[in-house]
């Protein structure tokens, strides 16, 4: 039986001035989602964005676990190599225990310099940063107390209290989008369900095209094939990473993309951070028809 999330990039364009109420919206789109069963909603994380894109993925998340009490919450992702891995255990230990055992911690190594230079970290040091940060956390929910020597780490006799609740502990799940790293990482998915494919189109086209130009602007490794920015359009993106259409034409994509790849959880984006929209309430209903007429013919 597939998984099904959301995954919401909170951030207000241009200038960050309504976050507040990004933030509700995001909360209210959780709770809809629970109530129309949806499994997770996930948050993301940048810095030094002037529209406020949101650098505190784990805050985020317990302002959902608060407002909800069965759909699980966590990051998508939490960049990593910015962190120590001691104090991410920490935190993500703390929320899945505010959230009775509700967390999934997504991880990735990031790709833009700006999120590195907030912090003095050479992007070169990302890889073995990610690896060793990985390796860090489970010790520190798994193990009373341990050592660890690395190339980036050396911890001597560490004892992390509270333990999560989950057991062994909550899932680590690993964001790429590189081909070299996407052998250990979880599908995701673009997806804009409507009544019809060409309201699809209308409604979520600009915003996603919006953030794919971004993608492409910030040398996305999966946006280099694309040579310049004018071949990102719909018709060209769509085919093996968009799910489009009306509530039956998501439902075939969705059959087809689980006959093919075997995918057991898939995360749609409907919010985009780098555009703002679309807009709430177009979001809400999009949730509630996904939920009212894809997830009962997948189940």
């Amino acid at each position: 039986m597939t998984t099904f999330g959301l995954y919401a990039a909170i951030g207000d364009p241009p200038r960050g001035e309504h976050l507040p109420q990004r933030i509700d919206e995001v909360c209210a789109e959780a709770q809809l989602a629970e109530q129309v069963g949806f499994d997770v909603i996930l948050v993301g994380e940048h810095h030094q964005h002037r529209d406020g894109f949101l650098p505190s993925p784990l805050i985020v998340s317990t302002a959902v676990a608060v407002r909800t009490h069965k759909i699980r919450m966590g990051t998508g992702i939490l960049l990593l190599p910015l962190y120590h891995p001691v104090h991410v255990a920490e935190d993500a230990a703390t929320l899945d225990i505010i959230s009775n055992g509700r967390l999934i911690l997504g991880v990735g190594m990031g790709y833009q310099a700006g999120d590195f230079e907030a912090f003095g970290i050479p992007p070169s040091q990302r890889v073995s940063r990610m690896e060793e940060g990985i390796d860090i956390i489970r010790a520190c929910w798994t193990q009373d107390t341990f050592s660890y020597d690395g190339k980036r780490f050396r911890l001597d006799n560490v004892a992390v209290y509270p333990k999560p609740i989950q057991r062994p502990h909550p899932p680590i799940w690993v964001g790429a989008m590189a081909d070299e790293s996407i052998r250990r990482a979880a599908q995701d998915g673009d997806a804009w369900v409507a009544e019809t494919r060409q309201q699809a189109e209308t409604e979520y086209g600009p915003e996603v095209l919006a953030a794919y130009k971004y993608y492409w602007q910030s040398n996305s490794l999966s946006f280099q094939e694309q040579r310049s920015e004018a071949e990102l359009s719909i018709a060209k993106m769509a085919p093996n990473r968009i799910i489009l259409g009306s509530p039956e034409e998501v439902v075939d994509q969705l059959q087809q993309w689980q006959e093919t790849i075997g995918a057991e959880v898939v995360i749609f984006r409907l919010r985009q951070a780098h555009s703002g929209g679309p807009p709430h309430e177009k979001i809400l209903r999009a949730i509630r028809l996904f939920g009212d007429k894809v997830i009962p013919k997948l189940m």
